[in-house]
């Protein structure tokens, strides 16, 4: 290398930095300096620093000049011996999908139990115990396309190591595809409930039942068939397809993307059209068919698994246990930059890049737009490896410190667009026979079809502010409270009917994709509750009944209006506290009193638990305190203030409450 040869020379010093360049495996090409610069660079710059360079000079055949045999032996190699343990790989437990902590320095304490190996301490107790006796009776679970298409669906914009148990509680809940096509809404909702983007699991159903009714059950083989099916895509496609047929396709996602952009020096934000639609899938295309297309699956598998551990945000491009690490072009440039900023020529470089009017990186088709803050970006990072580890003496050391930091600064930081902002008032309204804490239900509503959270059960909810971008004003206890009560008028409940009317201090966030909602709680208990209320026999509340309810053991159904998709809803309007009774309000409205056990198994939303686990938690500051409906009666019901806060009291602790099983 010219670089090398030159950091010997005795008449200059300060490309004693250069030895770093020794372990970079770059395509020869690129190395070496072609004639007339098309940005101005001198010659010794060109020679001296090659690699930045060539990237300063490039234009986007700059990115698709490389030995993809060579990066694909060592992605497969790698993934042999380094993959982690997954249950649709076929493989036995324990099983570790965690990657935290992989690019730390420091050793990582081994794994604990099985259980803990894939972060289910953090699920309800019940789920815990579906995937303990999952592991229990199952070593291991064949490889199939069902399944990996079940887990492809599952981890999208989801960690891996929280799908773990969800997915083995699903392949027992629905072992094949026609299981799955045969299942009812609600016991598909319930088996997702958690996992967030719901509307997966509706697409997921929906394709399962294209599979049974077109398909004879069979699912297609090929790229273009599987993306006949709903909700899969051309990434999925190509992973089922790699994976269980042996078909060279490849795939490109967030790890993918990641990982190319570093790999090929692309200076683009992963949103970048130029990039993610075309680029990365012609460089994803360039990998999977070299060497003749042998091992797809695994080599797909290898480049979104380093993109999820050595090449993730955090990943440094300098880890010896990274499988490209000397080819990332990221690095290489990082170094250059350094060996350059040490020989005070880095500004005139890019200087030169700035000025050239649309032509080398600022002309690339798919860098142009992104270039500037990324050469920003790189001046930012030598300037600080030089100023920290200095000229003499530590030459190796910065050129790490600055290609670590230029690797880090690839793919570019997508355009975020402002999330909207929604002030909503909440109630948990509870009840319970008697001193039966563990008998307590709370009400209900089902979302609507379509949109947010389509289908789901959340608690009566009014929204009191919104905005595009900033959280609005908070409107006050007395606005939130009429809120409330519009809310519950609507659903045939008066505030008459309501005691121990209180609101909780501090108000809950859960954040989606696209949406923040602030949650101001209020929480009450339907006043004089015995074994049963409303509908016949009952204290009247709600509007028509046409919902019904059904014996102990049945699932509480999705819909109103009688409808019985699986359920054991069914017969006469008694709501006694132990069914999971529900009727229709007079605006379509389907509302339900439900227990634990019937919250299991519909699958109420983390929002849901979030604010009943708010209800939960009085201390710290925590306390609820009397509403502003609360303190209008204070003194007309001052006689029921004993019974009320004892009412309150008796909420039930959420922690016991979600793992009921009776």
């Amino acid at each position: 290398l010219a670089a090398v040869s030159a950091a010997s020379s005795p008449r200059r010093p300060y490309l004693r930095i250069a030895p770093a360049l020794n372990r970079l495996r770059v395509a020869p090409a690129l190395m070496s300096a072609p004639t007339g610069s098309v940005i101005g660079l001198a010659d010794a710059d060109r020679t001296d620093f090659p690699i930045l360079a060539a990237f300063l000079e490039h234009n986007s055949g700059f990115h698709t000049d490389f030995r993809a045999e060579e990066v694909r032996s060592a992605l497969i190699e790698w993934y042999a011996t380094n993959r982690r343990r997954l249950p649709w790989r076929g493989d036995a437990p324990p099983y570790n999908g965690s990657t935290a902590g992989t690019n730390k320095a420091e050793a990582q304490p081994a794994l604990g139990s099985q259980l803990q190996a894939f972060g289910v301490s953090t699920l309800t107790s019940a789920r815990a115990a579906t995937a303990a006796a999952v592991i229990a009776g199952k070593p291991a679970f064949e490889v199939t396309p069902y399944g990996v298409w079940v887990s492809e669906i599952m981890c999208q914009q989801t960690r891996v190591e929280a799908v773990v148990p969800y997915w083995l509680a699903w392949m027992e809940a629905f072992p094949t595809v026609e299981a799955l096509a045969a299942a009812s809404e609600s016991q598909v909702n319930a088996q997702w409930a958690g996992l967030g983007f719901y509307r997966r699991a509706a697409m997921l159903h929906a394709a399962a039942r294209q599979v049974v009714d077109k398909h004879g059950g069979q699912i297609p083989r090929t790229v273009d068939g599987l993306m006949g099916l709903s909700g899969v895509g051309r990434y999925t496609a190509g992973a089922i397809a790699s994976i269980c047929f042996d078909v060279a396709a490849p795939v490109v996602d967030g790890n993918v993307l990641r990982m190319l952009s570093r790999l090929r020096g692309v200076a683009a934000s992963p949103k970048r059209p130029a990039y993610c639609d075309k680029l990365a899938w012609a460089l994803a295309e360039r990998l999977v068919v070299a060497g003749g297309g042998e091992r797809p699956g695994d080599l797909n598998q290898a480049i979104m698994e380093l993109g999820a551990t050595y090449c993730a945000p955090d990943g440094t491009g300098r880890d010896s246990r990274d499988p490209l690490r000397g080819m990332y072009l990221s690095t290489a440039i990082g170094a250059d930059a350094a060996r350059a900023q040490a020989a005070r020529r880095l500004a005139p470089m890019l200087a030169a890049a700035r000025g050239s009017a649309g032509r080398g990186v600022l002309g690339c088709g798919v860098c142009g737009e992104g270039a500037a803050a990324f050469l920003d970006g790189v001046e930012e990072a030598a300037v600080a490896a030089m100023s920290k580890h200095g000229l003499r003496g530590a030459s190796e050391a910065a050129a790490d410190a600055c290609a670590t930091a230029v690797h880090k600064l690839l793919p570019l930081p997508a355009p975020k667009k402002a999330r909207r902002e929604e002030r909503l008032a909440v109630l948990a309204l509870h009840r319970c026979a008697g001193d039966a804490i563990t008998s307590a239900s709370w009400l209900l509503v089902r979302r609507p079809d379509g949109g947010l959270l389509s289908g789901q059960w959340e608690l009566p909810s009014a929204p009191v502010a919104s905005h595009k971008s900033e959280l609005t004003a908070d409107p006050g206890d007395q606005a939130r409270s009429a809120a409330i009560d519009a809310a519950l008028s609507v659903l045939g409940i008066g505030t008459s009917e309501l005691s121990a009317r209180r609101r909780i201090d501090r108000p809950v966030e859960h954040i989606f994709s696209h949406v923040r909602h602030t949650m101001h709680i209020e929480t009450a208990s339907l006043r004089g509750q015995g074994g049963g209320s409303g509908g016949a026999g009952g204290s009247g509340i709600g509007g028509s009944r046409e919902g019904v309810r059904g014996g102990g053991g049945g699932k509480v159904g999705a819909s109103g209006g009688g409808t019985d998709e699986g359920s054991a809803l069914g017969g006469a309007a008694v709501l006694t506290v132990e069914d999971g009774v529900h009727w229709t309000a007079a605006d379509g409205t389907v509302v339900c009193w439900m227990c634990s056990r019937h919250m299991a198994e519909v699958g109420v939303t983390a929002g849901v638990k979030k604010v009943l686990s708010a209800v939960e938690d009085k201390s710290g500051g925590h306390a609820a305190q009397p509403s502003a409906r609360g303190k209008q009666g204070a003194g007309k019901r001052k006689a029921e203030g004993a019974s009320a806060d004892k009412q309150l009291q008796a909420q039930p602790m959420l922690n016991a409450f979600f793992s009921q099983t009776n």
